[in-house]
């Protein structure tokens, strides 16, 4: 039977957007809603395609074989209802461009900068470059490809520059240029925003530049998603916490982690406004700074500088790939120079950071890991050449005091939350801690209502795709507000 469906919803890729189209319709004749599609559509129009898709059958799976015309549009309706209640708008941030002053090939002249009180008005900005020669375009290429992504107090710069640009320097600070021309820089985004001067020179010494001033603000998330907010802070003023962050998205020899590094720098966040950990007491290691002799120092020498027995609370977030060996019995986490086909050698075994944590006796421990070890990426990539892995040993006995919040069951894939432009997991786990996970009212969150707020959430959205899991005492406070 030929019908036109939900043409309101977001466009996706061609394949997928078909499967979905085709889950609606076997929802449509399996309960009889012919006489109902305006309605349908209409209650599923706000979402994408996919998350339409999860709707209809996280549905089918809560109506467990009920499929009346009445009860599947009941269960339908109230499924968007609860999922649309979670969204919100806000003011988006900006990246403005300024004017700034003329550049000369003494690599030394100073460089006046637009401080953000600056009353400069934002106009088109004109490269200055100190010589005509038509070779100069190569700066006008170099700056095409700079990239800004704004993620909450994080500002993160990309670009590539052809081998005649020797040095590209963020505000007088030079940035490593790797061998193949890109470089990439982090800078920490005040709440006044950032005055930003780039700049660019050649082997010549010619020197050319781009000014722009940078905004945090509230931005708005593609499809309205409210973005991650801390907005509480723990009432535990003077216990000692101390957290490794660890998040990797761009791999070297594995197919990318779709906003890993936006989850740990979210993390960094709540942990330091939420949780009151101290800058100072947080090792963070984000993008290529994740690699495995880094991650390897930061438990091992690291962690034993910090952690005082019987007093410290631990916080471990892992956001990236995991990864099982060949008998699906040792689980791993994979820095961004691991290797698929060396786990012993390349990756960071789960076991072995559990080991050498209780070497330290914390007084709690608390892992958040959105990772999966089913062998498929986020975007359901193979991992491997191999044929999918099942986990068919489940984890040794975590320590004591040592509370586990894992994405997903030993054999689902961590998802992503595209339209938060964060892991689905980390999205849900973190907005819990914003208040929402406070299930009874009193001001705090135990950790099992921030369990049981994640995995209502993550599993609704994903329709039952990807379940959490939690290990330890449920009664413990995680954080406790005034």
């Amino acid at each position: 039977m030929k019908r036109i469906l939900l043409t309101a919803l977001v466009s996706i890729a061609p394949a997928t957007e078909a499967l979905a189209m085709s889950k609606v319709s076997a929802f449509i004749d399996d309960c009889v809603l012919q006489g109902q599609q305006t309605e349908v559509s209409r209650v599923l129009t706000p979402f994408s395609s996919k998350v339409a898709a999860n709707i209809i059958a996280f549905t089918r799976k809560q109506l467990d074989g009920d499929l009346t015309p009445d009860a599947c549009l009941f269960a339908l309706r109230g499924n968007a209802d609860r999922l649309s209640r979670m969204v919100t708008s806000s003011q988006p941030s900006s990246i403005t461009p300024i004017a700034r002053t003329q550049i000369t090939t003494n690599s030394n002249t100073s460089i006046s900068k637009v401080n953000s009180t600056s009353t400069t008005p934002a106009i088109p900005v004109t490269p200055i470059s100190p010589f005509a020669d038509p070779k100069s375009d190569y700066f006008e290429s170099a700056f095409e490809t700079v990239r800004v992504d704004v993620d909450g107090i994080e500002a993160l710069f990309s670009g590539r520059v052809p081998s005649d640009i020797t040095t590209v320097r963020l505000n007088r600070q030079a940035v490593a240029i790797r061998a193949d021309g890109s470089w990439q820089h982090r800078a920490y985004l005040p709440e006044a925003g950032l005055s930003v001067d780039l700049e660019m020179i050649d082997r010549a010494g010619a020197m050319n530049g781009r000014a722009f001033n940078i905004t945090r603000g509230n931005f708005t998330l593609s499809g309205g998603v409210e973005p991650i907010e801390p907005k509480l802070h723990d009432r535990s003023l003077g216990v000692d916490r101390v957290a490794v962050i660890i998040g990797v998205d761009g791999y070297r020899s594995l197919p990318n982690a779709a906003y890993a590094e936006a989850d740990a720098l979210s993390a960094y966040k709540m942990f330091t406004r939420t949780l009151n950990i101290p800058a100072a007491n947080v090792k963070d290691l984000i993008g290529t700074n994740a690699n495995e002799v880094n991650i390897k120092l930061a438990f091992r020498q690291w962690l034993a500088s910090r952690v005082v027995a019987g007093k410290t609370e631990l916080y471990i977030f892992y956001a990236g790939h995991g990864l099982t060996d060949g008998q699906g019995e040792k689980r791993y986490w994979m820095p961004y120079d691991g290797h698929s086909q060396l786990l012993d050698d390349t990756a960071i075994a789960f076991n072995d950071v559990m080991e050498t944590v209780n070497r330290f006796s914390p007084a709690k421990t608390f892992v958040i890991a959105d990772s999966c070890y089913s062998g498929a990426s986020r975007t359901e990539v193979a991992l491997t050449a191999q044929r999918p892995i099942r986990v068919v040993k489940k984890l040794d006995a975590l320590p004591e005091n040592t509370y586990l919040f894992a994405a997903t069951q030993p054999d689902q894939t961590a998802l992503p939350y595209s339209e938060a432009q964060h892991g689905l997991f980390s999205y849900w786990w973190l907005k819990g801690l914003e208040g929402d996970a406070d299930l009874n009212g009193d001001r705090q969150i135990s950790a099992g209502e921030l369990n049981r707020f994640t995995r209502d959430r993550v599993s609704r959205q994903s329709g039952g795709l990807q379940v959490p899991e939690f290990s330890g005492n449920p009664e413990t406070v995680v954080l406790a507000w005034d």
